[in-house]
């Protein structure tokens, strides 16, 4: 008799992108996603039960309904080209040095074209034991994302996905080999907004939704591959609150002005005409300038500062004012034809 208890400890995660809707993908023990913390997935047959006149209380009959699939997978930073995949992007194909960053551009289209088209991936997660468990999602799209960076504290992703179909075996789990770099954090970090450095900033989060949509056809229980909706961006920073004029900054009282108007020194709001822009914003994480060492960048244009919140209360600290400023862009930064989200290179 066999027994095997399955924990997070043994259980990996690996991907590989696929070559057409509807047919899995085979990763490797290196496809690696990152540094991954952990996966969830829900599986639903939404089956219907049935009544009909004259047979009593009880249901009588089932039917299938679509099957679905869905989950969510969390991550320390420090692969930026995973990222391809959940902004639904392209690689340039850049050569991914200081001289030549590797861009991820935006794309409105999910297929199997390479330079013009984000495809689907096979997600899998396996424990390699006595007793091999291991889950293959395939036709796999990201829904939505979010990325964290806080003062103290490694820099995350987090992300929801959707697939079609799913694959369980009891053995073929792989020999993982996953990221052996260190993940990125906010020591060596910066954000500008329109070329001027944000001071004293705490933490930020940029977050991005694909509103994909998504369907069935008649005569299959599985997903169809999904069709481009509405790219979204927003950000959400924390400051702590101060006056300072030194030139190419932004302080908390210039942040509270970008969101009444046109510039830092706005004291009223807006009343009439086109709402003002804050400026380009650009987030910037790097590990050093020795080589080898990464540096990434994500880019936005068109952002907006929505809404400004500052609450004041005394405690032992003295009680700083801390403010949160939550806003959004209208899509990643203008780079000759293309709108290029983020852009990372390595030292050399």
């Amino acid at each position: 008799m066999a027994s095997t208890t399955y924990t997070g400890l043994d259980t990996y995660v690996v991907y590989k992108k696929e070559t057409a809707w509807g047919t899995a993908a085979a990763p490797a023990g290196t496809d690696y996603v990152d540094r991954v913390n952990s996966i969830s997935t829900t599986m639903k047959n939404n089956r219907t039960r049935y009544n009909s006149l004259g047979t009593g209380a009880n249901a009588s009959v089932v039917t299938n309904g679509t099957f679905d699939v869905s989950g969510s997978i969390s991550a320390q930073f420090t692969n930026p080209a995973f990222f391809r995949y959940l902004i639904n992007g392209v690689a340039a194909g850049n050569a991914g040095t200081e001289a030549d960053p590797e861009d991820i551009n935006e794309v409105n289209s999910i297929g199997y074209t390479d330079s013009t088209m984000c495809p689907s991936m096979t997600l899998e997660y396996a424990r390699n034991l006595a007793v091999d468990d291991e889950v293959a999602v395939d036709g796999v799209t990201f829904t939505s994302w979010k990325f964290n960076a806080k003062t103290g504290e490694p820099c995350t992703w987090s992300a929801d996905y959707r697939g079609r179909y799913v694959t369980v075996a009891a053995a073929s789990a792989l020999t993982y080999t996953g990221p052996t770099e260190e993940p990125l954090n906010f020591t060596d970090a910066s954000m500008t907004i329109g070329g001027d450095t944000v001071l004293k900033m705490e933490s930020i989060e940029l977050s991005g939704n694909n509103n994909y949509n998504y369907y069935y056809n008649l005569g299959s229980r599985f997903l169809q591959i999904p069709t481009m909706g509405t790219r979204r961006y927003d950000f959400t920073i924390t400051v702590l609150h101060t006056y300072d004029d030194t030139a190419s900054s932004v302080s908390g009282v210039e942040l509270r002005g970008m969101m009444l108007g046109a510039d830092g020194t706005a004291t009223v709001p807006e009343a009439t005409g086109v709402p003002s822009e804050c400026g380009d914003i650009i987030v910037t994480l790097t590990e050093g300038a020795a080589t080898g060492d990464e540096t990434v960048s994500f880019k936005f244009e068109s952002c907006y500062i929505e809404d400004v919140s500052e609450p004041v209360e005394i405690g032992d600290d003295g009680g700083p004012v801390m403010l949160t400023i939550t806003g959004f862009a209208l899509a990643g930064l203008t780079n000759s034809t293309e709108n290029t989200v983020i852009e990372y290179y390595t030292h050399s």
